[in-house]
């Protein structure tokens, strides 16, 4: 991707991509879906010891155990292929995975759009919790206002790619009506 600052264009994408990590809105974008979720998690691991690299089998149970912990669906389904997954399932994978990365920037990229109500309020939260103990920027792309007013201590409102308004939580302006109304301008 391209970003634009102050009219000098830049492709951040390679200096940038180990630091920075995505979640797509398609499911389909964010993992392997022809591996199982096990291979999957193992793709993002990474040994951090010369013992962790003469026995990869422990330290990949370990850690993926570890990993799945609270989430006991995905854990059932460890060895099936992703494309068996549900897409809450689907999204609930690649959160876990971006995570694993240590980044400096995380992009969830109208990541709830395409999940049930449960799964949404699930991934809100658990992102939510990843923003608070992670020094990473966490940016939320969405056209859901109610969510990113519950969520976020700012917003940036773009029409058609440039930028039409940016407030913080503190503002007297954060409010429904006025988002609407920078969207609508």
């Amino acid at each position: 991707g391209y970003i634009k600052i102050i009219k000098n264009t830049k492709d951040y994408y390679f200096a940038h991509k180990k630091r920075s990590c995505i979640v797509r809105q398609k499911a389909e974008d964010n993992l392997a879906l022809d591996l199982t979720v096990k291979e999957n998690i193992m793709l993002r691991l990474k040994p951090n010891s010369f013992t962790n690299y003469l026995f990869p089998s422990i330290y990949f149970h370990d850690r993926i155990n570890k990993i799945l912990n609270n989430y006991s669906e995905l854990k059932k389904k460890l060895n099936q292929p992703c494309k068996n997954l549900s897409g809450g399932q689907k999204q609930t994978l690649a959160f876990l995975l971006v995570t694993l990365n240590n980044s400096s920037l995380l992009l969830l990229d109208e990541f709830l759009s395409a999940t049930d109500q449960n799964t949404k309020e699930f991934l809100n939260s658990l992102s939510q919790k990843y923003a608070l103990k992670s020094p990473a920027c966490v940016i939320i792309v969405s056209h859901e206002i109610e969510l990113a007013l519950e969520n976020a201590d700012r917003i940036l409102t773009l029409k058609k790619g440039k930028l039409v308004s940016d407030i913080n939580s503190n503002d007297p302006n954060w409010n429904k009506n006025y988002i609407k109304s920078m969207i609508s301008l």
